[in-house]
This record gives structure tokens, sequence and C-alpha cells, in this order.
């Protein structure tokens, strides 16, 4: 399935969470610094796609980072955008030679960070909302085993994104 990052029923089912929960960013934010423990060197995140941003909803390893202190990123310049708008995971090995064309890895290159591995979170509606990623200064240091730990976590992602459903 591939999502459009600007359609309206896709950005609609993300207006259902209350992203703002405090109890949903604690328990996001233990979840991926036990990612970020079973994948040693990296920064993982746990990331939400509108249709021009990304926002950071949990992220562990880079707390002085440009993501931290602003919250997100432009969406073109994430590789979680072609996640969400494949629906599919994705290994990168070297961000800055990705030939995709949908994402510039050149800002990610520039900030050390090489390698990219994501997993999308999809919504019980089918849609694709976000991502649990993973970023590396090495190139080609990610492969299966680590989308299989992203996988592992986005289970429990999910899971506790359904706890913000409002009204839910």
């Amino acid at each position: 399935m591939t999502e459009d990052l600007s359609d309206l029923e896709r950005l609609r089912a993300i207006t259902r969470y209350d992203l703002d929960d405090p109890q949903l960013r604690r328990a996001l934010g233990v979840i991926t610094a036990e990612t970020s423990q079973r994948l040693p060197g990296s920064l993982t995140a746990v990331n939400i796609l509108l249709d021009r941003a990304v926002l950071t909803m949990a992220l562990h390893g880079a707390e002085h980072s440009m993501t931290a202190a602003v919250g997100g990123a432009p969406a073109e310049w994430s590789f979680c955008s072609r996640v969400v708008a494949e629906g599919r995971a994705q290994v990168i090995d070297d961000v800055a030679l990705d030939t995709g064309g949908d994402v510039d890895g050149r800002p990610l290159a520039a900030a050390g960070i090489h390698s990219y591995a994501g997993v999308p979170l999809a919504t019980g509606d089918g849609h694709t909302i976000g991502t649990h990623c993973a970023l590396h200064p090495l190139r080609g240091h990610y492969d299966e085993g680590t989308i299989a730990v992203l996988e592992a976590a986005a289970e429990r992602i999910r899971h506790e994104l359904d706890h913000a459903l409002v009204g839910g």
C-alpha cells in the first residue's frame, strides 16, 4: 500500500490521537531507549509524519541534536517519509548516496548520520501515520536483524498509540 503524505484521511487519522499525552510520551521514550540499547550506537526515534513535516514523539541517543531541539524536521529530509509513503520497512546503507530522489539525505550526512532503518506505524484502519527508526554514523550498519528489532518495538508503540486514541 502506498500513502500520499497529504492524503486528508491519513491526516485525519493522526488527529484521532492525543499526541501531547504525557503518559504516551513517557511510554514512547522508554520504548525508544530500549530500542537504542538493542541497537548500540544508534539514534532511535518514534516519528509521526504530517504532510510536510516530521513530528518527533520520542528520541534517544541525540539529546543535543537539532531534531531534539525543535521537535522534528522537514519531511523531505527524512527517510521516514519514504517508509510512510511506501508502507514498508526500509534500510538505507548510505544516506548521502541514496538515489530514491524523494528524500535529500545530505542534511543527515552533514550531521554525521550515514545509515538509516525504519519501519511503518499503521493505524487500525490501515493508514500509515509514522515510523520507528534508527540512524547510525557508520555506513552499511543495518540489516534485516535491525528491522526485526524495530518491528518488535513498533508493536509496542502501536499498543501505546491505541491507548492515546481520543475518546478511546
